[in-house]
């Protein structure tokens, strides 16, 4: 199976990459392959493997988008980290199977492949800034099994993120990307390559809750005015939209769909307060 990533005529730049002591660990870490050069959008990036074998499975993935020629040239902007991979070095990575987003980890997964579909989700995520027609809504997603969507504060995701085989057998979903198409008239998600619970690209699935950080240690509910302001500074594509379709998106959202200001929480606390959360929705 080979996924092509949507690519744009203009010419690609770079994908920025965030250089931090973190990123130099893990490239220190074990002897990664070639960069694998990929064209996104309006975008080059770099994805790179722990293993030959690795990076042969991306490189036939993403055939339809790749641009060999600027193998090495491009940042590593995604690292592909599969567990039991032996390297140059004959040593063996262990645990779940990762991947890193500079040198923050933004997908894991019991099954290699459920990974690598992880990151054809997280690449698309990339042209999510430059579309001009729907929101794009940063935040932690959540699908239930009916295929209704809680939108969560962004920063829940990494607290969320290990609990993935538990939320599984809860019937939820939590989605890799933290940027998301949103109709705000339909109040919908709009989906790109979510390939869980047989969702198609281009399927539209209904949000039942938006829950958007805030400063406070307890929940509240949240005016329309209220939703409007805190959702502006979550827009990954304001650039794009201008701001008065922004605002008129997230007005028409704040009228559909319940709303609620959320604190920040540790990841011990995040299956508890989900399930809570959906009590409500």
């Amino acid at each position: 199976m080979s996924i092509i990533v949507q690519t744009d005529i203009a010419a690609p730049r770079p994908l920025p990459q965030r250089h931090t002591p973190c990123l130099s660990r893990l490239t220190a870490r074990r002897p990664w392959g070639p960069t694998l050069a990929l064209r996104v959008g309006c975008w080059q990036v770099g994805v790179r493997a722990n293993s030959a074998a690795a990076a042969e499975q991306v490189s036939a993935l993403f055939a339809g988008a790749r641009t060999p020629e600027l193998d090495d040239r491009v940042p590593a902007n995604f690292s592909v980290e599969i567990a039991g991979s032996t390297d140059s070095t004959g040593s063996r990575s262990r645990g779940l199977h990762l991947v890193y987003r500079d040198h923050e980890i933004v997908a894991r997964r019991h099954e290699p492949g459920d990974l690598l579909l992880d990151l054809a989700d997280l690449l698309d995520e990339i042209g999510n800034a430059e579309r001009c027609d729907l929101l794009a809504v940063r935040a932690a997603a959540v699908v239930r099994s009916n295929q209704q969507v809680l939108l969560l504060p962004a920063s829940w995701h990494a607290a969320l993120l290990p609990h993935q085989a538990r939320l599984a057998r809860d019937g939820l979903d939590l989605l890799p990307a933290r940027s998301h198409l949103v109709d705000g008239a339909a109040a919908q998600v709009v989906a790109s390559t979510l390939r869980r619970r047989g969702v198609q690209p281009g399927q539209r699935l209904d949000i039942c809750l938006w829950g958007l950080r805030v400063l406070t240690e307890h929940r509240c509910t949240l005016r329309p005015a209220e939703v409007v302001q805190l959702g502006f500074s979550t827009l990954a594509n304001v650039d794009a939209l201008r701001p008065r379709p922004a605002l008129d998106g997230l007005a028409g959202l704040a009228r559909r769909v319940p709303a609620l200001g959320l604190p920040q929480l540790s990841s011990r606390s995040a299956v508890p307060a989900l399930r809570e959360l959906l009590l409500h929705a």
